[in-house]
């Protein structure tokens, strides 16, 4: 067009990321997860908390494991998600809401069925007290939150392949937000 044009101040400057989204709120139902183990129940939702899974073991005792629930991926936003995870790192994480009194010490699992094998890939996370929130309902919640990493490098996400939520025992668990966040660089 003409005239003279002078450029200053040229800068690189991180963009900032967007806040992850939950994949899954649980706001009207249980969203396609169905329980893993046989001798549990499904996993059922309920308007409690606004939405959630509600999640109970069958027979057996505290001391016995129970994959209370999960989703085989397919295609869709989940899926290129885990993927996002498995190249990039990030977190898997959910709430777990429970009677006041039953979270602390209590081990939550999450396992990714890997891809080609049956093998599994576990990492669980035992809630510490101070990770604990009370509830005016006489409830209590805490955030599971898992590093990708932990699941190192057969953390591999194909179609047809999916994730398991658990914990150990006859406790009944309500579990909601479940959030699969890509790590922002």
């Amino acid at each position: 067009v003409g005239g003279e044009v002078y450029i200053d101040n040229v800068r690189f400057v991180r963009s900032v990321p967007p806040p992850p989204v939950a994949l899954y709120t649980f706001d009207e139902g249980a969203e396609g997860f169905q329980h893993y183990n046989g001798t549990s129940p499904d996993a059922t939702f309920t308007t409690n908390f606004g939405g959630a899974i509600k999640l109970a073991a069958g027979a057996g005792d505290d001391a016995t494991y129970y994959w209370h629930c999960g989703k085989e991926i397919n295609a869709g936003y989940q899926l290129d998600r885990l993927k996002s995870l498995a190249a990039n790192g990030g977190t898997i994480s959910y709430d777990v809401i429970g009677a006041a009194g039953t979270l602390a010490g209590h081990g939550f699992t999450v396992a990714i069925k890997v891809y080609n094998t049956w093998k599994f890939i576990q990492v669980s996370h035992t809630v510490d007290a101070g990770e604990i929130v009370a509830l005016d309902d006489g409830n209590e919640i805490a955030r599971i939150t898992l590093d990708a990493a932990q699941f190192g490098p057969d953390f591999i996400v194909q179609s047809g392949y999916g994730y398991y939520l658990g914990y150990n025992g006859t406790k009944v668990y309500h579990l909601d937000n479940v959030v699969f966040s890509p790590n922002p660089e």
